[in-house]
């Protein structure tokens, strides 16, 4: 899962793209500066240029990209429980963070993101 600041961090090396990719530079070489920006320090295939690289870097900027989305389902796992529970909680579809809110701090249903995984919450 790629935090908000490993996205940030992508965002702000791609910014710098512009000043490090130079007119006089071979197209292999804007590649690897590409890559480098995307990726870091991930180590890829002896076969620089290959199809496999350029799909897994599309995974990687897909990931940047598309937010992850949960469910709160802490109604569908605590509602065999009588009384024994809280009437205001999240429970995350995605990575199973469980908060419970017994004191009534927030508006039921006004969990907007998972405060583990950071994947919002939808419907």
């Amino acid at each position: 899962m790629i935090s908000d600041q490993e996205r940030r961090e992508v965002a702000k090396r791609l910014r710098v793209l512009d000043a490090t990719i130079t007119n006089r530079d071979t197209l292999e070489q804007a590649v690897d500066k590409f890559m480098k920006a995307v990726c870091g320090d991930i180590p890829f295939s002896q076969i620089r240029y290959s199809v496999r690289n350029l799909c897994g870097l599309a995974g990687i900027l897909a990931d940047l990209i598309d937010l992850p989305t949960c469910r709160n389902v802490y109604d569908e796992v605590y509602d065999e429980y009588e009384g024994g529970c809280c009437e205001n909680g999240f429970k995350c579809s995605k990575c199973g963070e469980l908060v419970e809110d017994c004191e009534g701090y927030r508006v039921k249903g006004t969990f907007n993101y998972c405060p583990n995984c950071g994947a919002e919450v939808g419907e």
